[in-house]
């Protein structure tokens, strides 16, 4: 399984016709309108902007937006399965050359602008995460400050009352890790509590945004 960190977009002409495909980072799809509309915003013009997508928990749709059925959704959702892309959706606009393709170029079509796509955007596998806070007295704190970056550097906060809170995530393999340096460097003087583990990547994912070094689209 791999989730999008960051967009790619690809563009194929086939006869004239120009297929542009964006890979997109969603949570599910209830982001369906909102990539369709970023890309008929990005990608005017366009005759069809066929989609497919793969959501948690099974979710799976796609449209052939117009097109015959089976040559533009289809293949875009075999592509995500195929490349175990889930929380993703790949949309490619159609603008039409003035020769017909038929069902099997159409089908190669898309299915090659969405793998240009593919091809373009940065893919990583989630990890399990453990979201962690510790309490700390304000001497422990400036003694280890420095450390907390390495050991919970992903989302760190620091609020300061009468004791210090720190809160940050880790990847649940280092649980022991920080463990161990709280039992070693500031015993007794600090409580450490995990929240719920959950599935993310170690990159900031930009769900809905748009890849930020993409070639000319057409009609862009």
């Amino acid at each position: 399984m791999r989730w999008v960190v960051e967009p790619g977009l690809g563009v194929v002409t086939v006869r004239r016709s120009v297929f542009t495909g964006v890979l997109l980072a969603i949570d599910g799809a209830e982001h369906t309108e909102g990539a369709l509309a970023l890309a008929a915003a990005r990608i005017p013009g366009a005759g069809h902007y066929a989609y497919a997508l793969r959501g948690p928990h099974g979710q799976e749709a796609f449209s052939d937006a117009g097109e015959p059925t089976g040559t533009a959704g289809r293949p875009l959702l075999e592509l995500l399965r195929r490349q175990g892309l889930e929380r993703a959706m790949v949309v490619v606009a159609r603008h039409f050359g003035g020769v017909k393709l038929g069902r099997p170029g159409l089908y190669r079509a898309y299915l090659e602008a969405g793998t240009a796509a593919s091809a373009a955007a940065r893919l990583e596998p989630p990890e399990e995460w453990l979201a962690v806070r510790l309490m700390l007295l304000y001497p422990e704190y400036q003694m280890v400050q420095h450390d907390f970056p390495a050991l919970v550097g992903e989302a760190l906060a620091v609020n300061f009352s009468d004791r210090v809170e720190v809160r940050g995530r880790i990847p649940v393999p280092d649980r022991a890790r920080l463990d161990s340096f709280v039992r070693a460097r500031t015993p007794g003087a600090v409580v450490l509590t995990a929240g719920e583990s959950y599935c993310d990547t170690k990159n900031p994912r930009r769900v809905l945004g748009w890849p930020e070094h993409a070639p000319q689209e057409p009609g862009g």
